[in-house]
């Protein structure tokens, strides 16, 4: 499963809503393909994404609610999910999550999120309705609607029925395990406010290279009760003229 699109809506730290888009929406250059994933054919999603802004302008807020699309993607209850703190009690979120399927489909799921105060003063978080669209790549004619779904019904919604669920978890999990697809959700969050490079048995070289393109390799090690960080930079050959 591949993330293409997250929209958020009914958010109180945005006033409009949020648009975060994951795939090249311009024509890719033969050079830049190496640095992009080919989803299929002329469709490429980013291999790393940056947020850049002064402090306080709201890059760990945009973090938190594609960590709670992911996880709501991923199945998990929303009331156990630690980015939660991003709906800030809102009677009514909606997001809009658009992701590739295993089946080579286009699929956007549409979450309604409510809040309730508990005696505890605490938000509990429940799923009002959920939709789910979907449609072959196959026919998509352009990036332009890649992830327009007008005139098409929705496949399913959420409903009685689904007894079985709790109800701060997405109906989505039955489409998972149809498809036998799933998402894997890393996060970092913790660390945005720590200017400490934690340990890690592996960072992937997509984001190495976007922060720093002359780094080939970083990597740590751990022996006699010492961490080592091994660092390798590309090496590049230098043209000497003498004129």
């Amino acid at each position: 499963m591949k993330i293409l699109r997250i929209i958020a809506q009914g958010l109180p730290l945005f006033k409009e809503d949020l648009d975060i888009c994951f795939y090249t929406q311009q024509r890719v250059s033969e050079d830049d393909k190496n640095y992009l994933y080919n989803l299929i054919d002329n469709y490429y999603l980013h291999s790393a994404c940056a947020f850049i802004g002064i402090n306080a302008s709201g890059k760990t807020s945009v973090l938190k609610v594609i960590n709670l699309a992911l996880n709501i993607i991923k199945n998990e209850p929303i009331n156990h999910v630690e980015a939660k703190t991003i709906l800030g009690g809102s009677e009514k979120a909606t997001i809009h999550t658009y992701f590739y399927d295993k089946r080579k489909y286009i699929c956007c799921l549409e979450t309604v999120i409510t809040a309730k105060k508990a005696k505890t003063g605490e938000y509990v978080y429940s799923i009002l309705s959920e939709r789910l669209w979907e449609k072959p790549i196959a026919s998509v004619k352009s990036k332009k609607y890649l992830t327009d779904f007008d005139g098409i019904e929705p496949v399913d919604s959420r409903n009685s029925n689904e007894a079985y669920l709790s109800d701060d978890v997405s109906f989505i999990i039955a489409h998972n395990k149809k498809v036998n697809d799933a998402v894997d959700v890393f996060s970092l969050l913790s660390y945005t406010n720590v200017n400490v490079l934690p340990f890690t048995e592996n960072i992937p070289l997509e984001v190495i290279a976007f922060l720093d393109p002359t780094i080939e390799k970083l990597c740590f090690e751990q022996a006699e009760g010492k961490t080592f960080i091994h660092l390798k930079f590309r090496v590049r050959a230098l043209l000497h003229f003498r004129w």
